[in-house]
């Protein structure tokens, strides 16, 4: 897996996916211990580390539980998962070999931009659902 902090992203389009090549925010650095505890909620850098770890998690359980790791069903094509974590959209989607996040709503239906749906564990682990499952019994006909 990796992050990309891509810079004002549409969501991707059917048939559309990696590799990202648009602008892009620098990455998240590690301090010198090789942590990233030292990125706060509220910073941008959060969505990239709290998505990354999430993903990770929600991966860690699910591997646990079938008692194997859980190959990519899209690995001879994309050798890691790539994580966007916030797109111009009011949605969030796995697609072949990625996952991007967008924003809610608010109550006069524009989007969101305070509520990133890449900080949200239940989207988050909803959406690597779809990567597991796809993984573990196929595409869907």
């Amino acid at each position: 897996m990796y992050v990309i902090d891509a810079q004002n992203k549409q969501h991707y389009q059917k048939f559309e996916g990696p590799p990202y090549t648009g602008p892009r925010f620098p990455p998240v650095q590690p301090d010198e211990q090789g942590h990233f505890d030292h990125v706060k909620p509220g910073q941008r850098e959060f969505s990239s580390t709290t998505m990354f770890a999430t993903v990770r998690r929600v991966m860690d359980i699910w591997e646990d539980y079938f008692n194997q790791s859980i190959p990519w069903y899209f690995r001879l094509r994309f050798p890691k998962l790539l994580l966007i974590p916030r797109v111009n959209w009011d949605n969030a989607q796995s697609g072949l070999g990625f996952l991007e996040f967008g924003y809610g709503r608010k109550e006069d239906d524009s989007i969101d931009y305070d509520n990133p749906y890449c900080e949200n564990f239940d989207v988050l682990a909803h959406e690597a659902g779809h990567m597991i499952k796809n993984s573990i019994i196929g595409l869907p006909e």
